[in-house]
Parts: C-alpha cells; structure tokens; sequence
C-alpha cells in the first residue's frame, strides 16, 4: 500500500515539473512571440511611414506588397497596384532600354542599384535611384524581389544646374581668353600699322615729287606710277590692320544702309566673278545708320569677298538684304563680339552666300586677324569687319553649315535725331572777288613728329604755293600760331604727338 502512494506521489511530482517546464516554455515562447511581432509592427510602421517606395513582387513581377510611398510616388492608392504587374510603372521605353537589362544584373548578382526610369499614372515619366534585391527561403531558393525607389527628379536639376553653371563658366573663361587674345593681336596691329603706314606715307610722297619733276615721256615714269600703286595696296593693307584694331580715322556721320548699297551696286559687282550673281534686297524706309561710311562700304564690300571665296569658281548666289529689326538681350547674346549691344533696334544686313559652308573651327576662328582658308589670303577681311562693326556698337550674328552655304548678319543701332534736331552742315563757298592765286597763298601751320611726314607735307603745300610753319609737337604748334595767328590759314595736325597730341592742341 505504501509503495502504490509512493508511486502515485512520484508521478504526480514529475506531472508537476513537466508542467512547470512546460509553463515555462510557453511564457517564453509567448513573451518571444509578443517582442516578435512588437518588432514586426515597428518594422511595418517603418515600412509604412518610410519616405522611400517600397515593393515587393514575386518573380513573374506580380506586386505581393507596396507601402504608401511607392503608391503615391506613381499618383495610385496602395488597394489599386496589389496584385498587378510591375510594368505599369513604366513605358515602353523604359522597359527596354532600362528595367530590363537592370533586372537581368540583378538576378545575376542578387542585387543592384541605379538609375531606372519610372511613369505616373498619367504617363509622365520621372527618374529614381532603385535598390532591388532577390529574396531567397531557408533553402536559399529565389521567392520574391523586393525594391526600394526614390524621385531624384529635384537631385536631377540640381546636378544639371552645376553643370551648366560649370559650363557657363568654362565658356565665359574662354570667352574671356579670347578677347584678351584678340586684345594683344589689336594692339600688335595697331602699333605696326601705325609705324608701317608712316612709312608708306614717306615712300609714296617721295614718289609722288619725283613724279612731278620728271615728265611723262620718261622711261622712269612709268616705273614711277607702279611703283605708286604698288605702295597704295600697302596702304589699304594698314587701313584693315588698323580697322581691326579700332586705331582707324573713322568719320562718323548718319546716312541710309541702304542708300549707299545702291550707290555702290556695280563697284560690288565687278569685284567678284561673273559666274556669281549679286542680288540686292534693299529698303528705302528704314532708319539712319551713324558710321563711316568709306569704312562701311569695305565691310560690305569684304562680306561680298568672302561669300566669293566660298563659293569658288562654282556658279553661285550672293544675296544682300537690308532691313530693320527689334533684337532681345538673348539674340544679341549670340554676337560673334565680346562687347554685346543694348537691346532695341537695329538695321541689318545681311550677306547671304551658296558657298561650302565652315566647320566649327572656321565658325570659331573666322573674325581673328590673319586666320585664312585660302593659300593666298591675308586673313584680315574678315577682322577688319569685326573691328569696324565694332566702332559702330553694333554686332555679327555668324550662321553657316557645311555644304548648305553661309549668312552673316551685321548689326547697326538705328540713329535717330534727338528732340527733332537736325544736323548742321557748314557749306563753304568761294568768295567771287577771290582768285586762284588767293586760294593757293598764306601760311599753314604743319605739326607731325615724324620728320619724314612733316617734310612731305611742306613740300607739297610750298609746291602749291603756300608758305609754311612747321612743328614737332602740339605745344611747339601752339606757341608758332599764338605769335603768327594772325598769317595762319590753316593748321595741319597729326593726331599722335608727343607732349600734346593733335586733338588736345586742336581743343
């Protein structure tokens, strides 16, 4: 009896403990299933609130989960993408040249990252940074993929905004460059043909006296005149040198584009071939120009050579067409000069050519003194122009294409008279008691520091008959005129002296 209670105590004992063990492993089961799923609801809180779109999808790319991010990244409700395929996230492009070989990377690696690009529900497309990954069971079979997508529309335009600013820079640093460059090669130039042309000038004075003391039956004479003219294309070499370089003598005055256009029509014609035809498009009724006129008929007449080298000994076009226009800051941006304009109203012209067309290079360098495309070519046409349009703060718009021929636009500001003023031309008549020996008699001041110069023009003026005071500088000039004012005619000043220059003498 006793052993049957004993038995009866041990087994309830045992009961007791298994149960107790048993207790206790279901409260840590419960209390590892209660941190479990509190981790769970923290995980799913986080996916929920996460800024980032999240999906997952199972291989065939059907959506098995999509937080509300992903949803309102593409303009849907979470209710209305679950359970439906992948692609409606993308177009047809997108498909091809993106999702697809970023998928392929990424089954075969497991995971990837990149750019991919994505639509909205109506169809706009934006760019993301995707993060995808497979999902593999305990096995480590493939079950699902899961994607992470982030707009980076704004991050876009931040980036394209620092590359065009870098951009910007790097063309104004250019820009900044060249003009400096074509700042020294002006001041080269200038100064060489300034030296050269006085030069010219004592070569052609000499001659032009020797011609006057020999006749023209001389065997020398001829010889003379050649070499005259010889020395005369010398000159017109220095007068582009010195049009490029702004150093020119320029006289302004304000006259019709168009007017002088016309005037000039066969002069311009007979430069070029007769296998190119010149065509003019002219306008009467269009404002005044303020320039040079002599210096604005070599830029005519240097757009017009150029249009003929292009087209070469081809039949071909040349059209000139001259009219009026409004120009914005942005179109004037587009001037092929460092110093761009005010916006308002221009008078235009435009040379038009069926010539080769320029590269880009030509395109760049067309305007820089001594660049040429031809073997016999000087390269200062050209330079001349953007020197000389330049006076007039004007602008070159340049618009050429190979094969498809070229038209270069030159900008004058139109003038017009202030407050109804008009300009005053002094009319200088001859007095009918006054005779010719009249006319050729008195003294005339000369004032030149070059020496040569000085006594070529004394020469000359004591050949006509005038007598002569003569002055190395503007103060020595002013001294002479102030005690012999009174038998002065005339006063001859070079506009570059030394201690007072020809204008502040004048002044």
């Amino acid at each position: 009896m006793i052993e049957y209670k004993t038995v009866i105590l041990i087994v309830l004992l045992v009961s007791a403990l298994i149960i107790l063990v048993w207790n206790r492993k279901l409260s840590k089961e419960l209390r590892d299933r209660i941190l479990a799923e509190e981790e769970l609801r923290r995980m799913s809180a986080a996916v929920e609130q996460a800024a980032d779109g999240i999906a997952i999808a199972d291989l065939n790319g059907i959506i098995l989960f999509a937080n509300p991010a992903w949803a309102k990244l593409h303009d849907y409700n979470v209710n209305e993408i679950l359970g439906k395929h992948l692609s409606i996230f993308h177009n047809g492009e997108q498909l091809e040249k993106e999702v697809i070989p970023f998928n392929e990377k990424m089954v075969k690696q497991g995971f990837n990252r990149g750019e991919v690009g994505h639509i909205r529900r109506n169809g706009q497309p934006f760019p993301t940074m995707m993060t995808s990954s497979i999902l593999k069971d305990k096995h480590g079979n493939p079950i699902s993929m899961l994607g992470t997508a982030r707009d980076i529309t704004d991050i876009k335009k931040t980036d394209e905004a620092l590359r065009d600013a870098a951009v910007n820079r790097l063309e104004m640093e250019k820009r900044i460059l060249h003009a400096q460059k074509l700042e020294s090669l002006g001041i080269l130039a200038g100064g060489i043909a300034h030296d050269f042309n006085n030069l010219l000038m004592a070569i052609l004075g000499n001659l032009e006296l020797a011609l006057l003391d020999i006749s023209p039956d001389s065997p020398s004479y001829i010889n003379l005149k050649q070499a005259i003219e010889s020395s005369c294309r010398g000159t017109d070499l220095t007068r582009q040198m010195l049009a490029y370089s702004g150093k020119g003598n320029f006289v302004y005055r304000r006259f019709n584009l168009s007017t002088l256009v016309q005037e000039n029509a066969n002069l311009f014609r007979a430069s070029i071939s007769r296998t190119i035809s010149l065509n003019l498009n002219t306008s009467s009724s269009i404002p005044l120009i303020e320039a040079d006129p002599g210096q604005i008929q070599q830029v005519v007449m240097n757009l017009i050579t150029n249009g003929a080298d292009a087209i070469g000994d081809k039949y071909g076009e040349i059209n000139l067409s001259i009219g009026v226009v409004n120009c914005d800051a942005e179109y004037l941006n587009q001037s092929k000069l460092n110093e761009k304009p005010p916006a308002g109203q221009f008078v235009y012209l435009d040379a038009s050519d069926t010539g080769c067309g320029m590269n880009e290079e030509t395109k760049e360098r067309l305007f820089d003194p001594f660049f040429t495309t031809k073997v016999t070519g000087r390269g200062l046409g050209m330079a001349a122009v953007l020197g000389i349009v330049k006076g007039t703060k004007g602008a070159i718009i340049l618009n050429s294409e190979m094969g498809k021929g070229t038209t270069i636009r030159v900008l004058f500001p139109a003038a017009y008279e202030k407050d109804g003023a008009l300009n005053n031309v002094c009319n200088i008549s001859k007095d009918e008691n006054e005779t010719e020996t009249d006319l050729f008699s008195g003294r005339i001041l000369v004032a030149d520091d070059d020496e040569a110069i000085r006594y070529l023009c004394v020469r000359f003026l004591e050949h006509m008959g005038f007598k002569t005071f003569e002055a190395a500088n503007g103060k020595d000039a002013l001294d002479i005129f102030n005690i012999h004012w009174k038998d002065i005619v005339c006063v001859l000043l070079d506009m570059t002296m030394p201690i007072m220059d020809g204008i502040s003498t004048f002044q």
